[in-house]
């Protein structure tokens, strides 16, 4: 059973107030009711998608789909096609390209900055692909193979970064879309690297999961600031109107630049370490490293001697 309160109705002061009765239609008497297993209360308008999930959940189908198949009561065919792209927008420039920040201080003056855009592309390939449930459905029921839900999943996202992914590295690429603290900076270069490839949680309940043979991408800026950092400052990174609030500290690990040794043998008469970042299109980072001491540790230390 499903109950959708129209806010004409649910407006003060009906507004959080409701009741459920259940009567069993064949006694009346209320001598055996009916019992009832789970309640769940949703503070928003549920999609047609989020209402066949929660149907499929309970082994029902939402009755407004165009079955196909055989009668008698068995489980049918969904005929909706995952493939059709249905949620493509007029115009893909209206599209805001959100994404989750993360920042790598390199020095006092200069910041790798990643855009991750794992949630914006899930999230629009269930706005432009809205039957891709049905294609989830069919699957587990056995009335289309493996191969082809895959495909339809992998169809819809390589689509999308057909479309998206030239957009944003235009955007990262572009230097009047980037600020620290408001102030515009320099940008020093742009690229971008795959985490893995895309998995995630099928687009019905999410009892299974999705893998496609498509990347992952990260997308990184390298700025720099038209002011040093002071130690322990914190700073707030921008663009494209996405926003990050970091802290800086020469205390911290810079993951960013990479060191070619681990380790050394302990009689070895010279130790040497050598040190280096790779600023995408910008090319070598530059910046000297003299005013800073280093220190080769004992293995199982992470500071030098007192």
């Amino acid at each position: 059973m499903l109950i959708v309160q129209r806010p004409e109705v649910t407006d003060p002061p009906g507004r959080r107030h409701f009741s459920l009765k259940m009567e069993n239609a064949s006694e009346q008497d209320g001598t055996n009711p009916d019992a009832v297993d789970e309640i769940k209360l949703f503070e928003k308008e549920l999609t047609l998608s989020e209402i066949r999930s929660e149907c499929a959940l309970i082994g029902l189908q939402f009755l407004n789909d165009n079955l196909t198949g055989s009668e008698g009561g068995g489980v049918q065919k969904i005929g909706r096609d995952g493939r059709k792209r249905l949620g493509k927008p007029d115009d893909l420039s209206d599209v805001p390209l959100t994404c989750r920040l993360k920042a790598f201080p390199i020095d006092s003056r200069t910041v790798a900055v990643g855009g991750v855009f794992r949630d914006f592309f899930l999230d629009r390939l269930r706005m432009e692909y809205p039957n891709l449930d049905a294609t989830e459905f069919n699957c587990r029921n056995g009335f289309i193979e493996e191969y082809l839900r895959r495909f339809h999943y992998m169809y819809g996202m390589w689509e999308l970064y057909g479309d998206y992914q030239p957009r944003i590295v235009s955007a990262m690429d572009d230097a009047a879309k980037w600020s620290c603290d408001g102030n515009p900076v320099e940008l020093l270069g742009r690229w971008q690297n795959s985490t893995g490839t895309m998995r995630f949680d099928d687009f019905l309940d999410g009892a299974d999961y999705v893998e496609l043979d498509c990347a992952d991408i990260v997308h990184f800026g390298y700025l720099r600031l038209s002011d040093p950092m002071a130690e322990g400052s914190v700073h707030t990174v921008a663009w494209n109107g996405n926003t990050l609030e970091f802290t800086y500290s020469r205390d911290r690990y810079v993951s960013s630049i990479k060191v070619n040794q681990e380790g050394y043998l302990p009689d070895a008469g010279r130790k040497y370490a050598y040190f280096g970042l790779w600023l995408g299109t910008g090319g070598a980072y530059r910046h000297s490293l003299s005013d800073l001491t280093f220190h080769v540790l004992p293995a199982g230390r992470c500071s030098p001697e007192p």
